[in-house]
C-alpha cells in the first residue's frame, strides 16, 4: 500500500460511492482527508464507519 503519511488530500462526494472508497484508502494509506457532500447524513455515516472526525458541517446554496 502506497504511504501518504503527512499528506493532505481533498475528495468531493465523499460520502458514498467511488468518492466513499478512496476517503477510507487515503485515511489507512495515512493521510489528512477532508471531504464533502450534499448528503449530511452520508458523511456522518461515513466519519463512523470510516473511525474519522466528525467535521463541521456547512450549508451551501
Amino acid at each position: 500500500m502506497i504511504n501518504l503519511k503527512g499528506k493532505v488530500a481533498i475528495v468531493t462526494g465523499g460520502a458514498s460511492g467511488i468518492g466513499r472508497a478512496c476517503v477510507l484508502r487515503m485515511v489507512e494509506a495515512g493521510a489528512t482527508v477532508h471531504f464533502g457532500d450534499i448528503d449530511e447524513v452520508g458523511g456522518l455515516r461515513q466519519c463512523l464507519w470510516g473511525r474519522l472526525v466528525r467535521p463541521p458541517f456547512t450549508r451551501l446554496m
